[in-house]
């Protein structure tokens, strides 16, 4: 199993220690990756990353990174961009106190969806579970900081597909009727709610509980 977040973590490292932390959420949409990216771009030329530049800065990319002459390797170079563009306008401009009631094994909680992703895909569940819960525990600290709300909705999903996978209806039906408790028109979770107790009404029976 790859460790996605160890691919950046001493980028993460480095960024953690120069960077001047803000007292309160930035209004900036614009975050400079010259010093965050020093080192770490691939061989693109002047004229590929003019692309990529142009498609960072639009809605729908789509035109630029598929026209004419542009070969695939620009196009997953503008991924890695676009994601360390979204590390660094939705990570470093967090106030500190949030920062660290969402850390997860020392990354924000936000860098984890893909790594969770990459474990599934590998048949990690049980791994991939513990995580999510982690993962949603940040989340929900975070919450309450922030003094709103929802911020675990997509992680729940997740917990309850891996639950899915590993046939494990009654600790799906517990965490749904938890966070449905809270937040009872999450309709996500709702719908799922009737297959989750007829699995384990199912598990019940076969094993006389």
């Amino acid at each position: 199993m790859v460790d996605y977040h160890q691919s950046r973590k001493s980028l993460q490292d480095e960024v953690l220690s120069v960077v001047e932390w803000p007292t309160s959420e930035s209004d900036s949409t614009v975050f400079d990756l010259g010093w965050l990216d020093r080192g770490t771009k691939k061989p693109v030329s002047l004229k590929e990353q003019a692309h990529i530049d142009g498609a960072l800065a639009v809605s729908d990319p789509g035109a630029l990174l598929y026209a004419p002459g542009v070969e695939s390797y620009v196009r997953t170079e503008y991924q890695r961009q676009l994601k360390l563009h979204f590390w660094g306008t939705h990570f470093l401009h967090q106030p500190m106190n949030v920062l660290e009631a969402g850390l997860v094994r020392g990354a924000f909680y936000l860098e984890w969806g893909d790594h969770i992703e990459q474990m599934k895909r590998e048949g990690f569940l049980e791994e991939a579970l513990v995580l999510v819960y982690e993962v949603i525990d940040a989340a929900e600290s975070v919450d309450r900081v922030e003094g709103s709300g929802m911020g675990a909705a997509g992680w729940y999903s997740r917990a309850c597909i891996i639950l899915r996978k590993l046939k494990d209806p009654e600790s799906e039906v517990r965490l749904i009727e938890r966070v449905l408790e809270e937040y009872p028109r999450m309709k996500t979770l709702a719908d799922r709610l009737p297959a989750a107790r007829k699995l384990a009404e199912k598990e019940a029976r076969k094993y006389g509980k």
